[in-house]
């Protein structure tokens, strides 16, 4: 009879770790696609090309003057503006990537490929659930954020913001916008602090035509 109830035991605990394997189980990388380059691109260090792939962990530089379109899974696009450093970390299960300077404007349609994505920046990080967003670094103390249609949370970066309210009302924020909410997160004296922004840097005719590339529209009229 012991040896029938540690029998049980054992299948009953390889059960419950083979369940939670699959519940935690990694995602799939997604590569991207350089659809588009202007001036001079970057892909670890080397010259990218109009069709190269770029897959997980890949650094992408764009030059002063220069800018580049990035395809993922067909339907979700990403646009480098210049002078623009990004980590490249996309896989179906989450998506982790890291802007240290510039700009990235995204229309996010197949979240199947990204799974919940999360921008990091210098001063915060932007948890996007499929969207449309403007996110620029102006300087390492300064980033410019705009939630152009969908839903962000957005949680400035340790160091400020979490307790205190140096001059708005900095913390933890979900943006939830139809037509362009836009806030700065500004490092100031050790802490984070939120100012309201305008339509900086891109456009609904911008944001359209990115649209457009990856065959889809917006609809400024609703949340999407």
């Amino acid at each position: 009879m012991l040896r029938n109830l540690l029998a049980a035991i054992i299948i009953a605990s390889t059960a419950a770790a083979i369940s939670s394997c699959k519940q935690f189980m990694p995602g799939k990388n997604t590569d991207g696609k350089v659809k588009f380059i202007v001036g001079e691109v970057t892909l670890n260090g080397k010259k990218a090309t109009p069709g190269g792939t770029v897959r997980f962990g890949d650094v992408i530089e764009t030059g002063d003057q220069s800018s580049c379109e990035i395809i993922i899974a067909g339907k979700n696009l990403m646009v480098l503006a210049p002078s623009t450093r990004l980590l490249y970390r996309v896989t179906t299960r989450e998506s982790n990537l890291e802007l240290s300077r510039g700009a990235l404007g995204a229309i996010i349609r197949n979240k199947d490929a990204t799974g919940d994505m999360y921008i990091k920046t210098p001063t915060v990080t932007a948890s996007v659930r499929g969207t449309i967003f403007y996110i620029a670094v102006e300087n390492p103390d300064k980033t410019y954020t705009c939630t152009c249609n969908g839903r962000i949370h957005y949680k400035p970066e340790q160091g400020g913001g979490m307790l205190s309210k140096p001059t708005g009302d900095a913390g933890e924020k979900m943006v939830a916008a139809s037509h362009h909410e836009a806030y700065y997160y500004i490092r100031d004296k050790g802490s984070i602090k939120i100012e309201k922004a305008g339509l900086k840097y891109h456009s609904d005719e911008a944001m359209d035509k990115e649209a457009a590339v990856i065959g889809e529209t917006v609809d400024w009229t609703k949340i999407e």
